[in-house]
C-alpha cells in the first residue's frame, strides 16, 4: 500500500481530476495529499464524491479559504488527524495489515512569517505524540 504528495496547482479543472484519478486507479494507491488545489469549500465535497467513490477527506479550509491541502484515503485506510493548522495537517495512519504510523502533509508558505509559524507547529507537534 503506498501514498502520495502531489502539488496539483489547481484542481478545478476535469482533465486534471481525471489524471489523478486514473493515477490512483492504476497504482492501487490507498492515501495521500493533494496540495494547493484552489478549490472553494463549497466545491471540494462534490469532486471528491464523484472523483474518489466511497473515500474520506479532510482539509484546511478552516484556515485557508482555498484549502491548501486536502488528505484523501480509501475505506482500505484508518486515518485520524492528529493536528491541522494552515500549513500542515498530521495524521495518525493505520493500513489494512495494521501497520500504523504518522504523516504530515505539509505546504509551506513563501513568506517568512508563515514560514516560522509552520516551525513552531512542526516542533509543537513533537510533543503530541509523546
Amino acid at each position: 500500500m503506498s501514498g502520495f504528495f502531489w502539488n496539483i496547482r489547481g484542481f478545478n479543472k476535469f482533465n486534471k481530476q481525471q489524471v489523478v484519478k486514473n493515477w490512483i486507479d492504476k497504482y492501487g494507491i490507498e492515501f495521500g495529499a493533494l496540495l494547493e488545489t484552489r478549490v472553494k469549500a463549497g466545491k471540494s465535497d462534490r469532486i471528491v464524491t464523484s472523483l474518489f467513490k466511497n473515500w474520506s477527506m479532510v482539509s484546511n479550509y478552516e484556515f485557508h479559504r482555498l484549502g491548501r491541502i486536502w488528505v484523501i484515503w480509501s475505506t482500505k485506510v484508518k486515518l485520524r488527524v492528529v493536528f491541522k493548522s494552515a500549513q500542515m495537517i498530521t495524521c495518525a495512519i493505520e493500513l489494512e495489515d495494521g501497520e500504523e504510523f504518522f504523516c504530515s502533509f505539509i505546504y509551506a508558505s513563501n513568506f517568512e512569517e508563515e514560514r516560522r509559524e509552520l516551525w513552531r507547529d512542526i516542533t509543537r507537534g513533537r510533543t503530541l505524540h509523546r
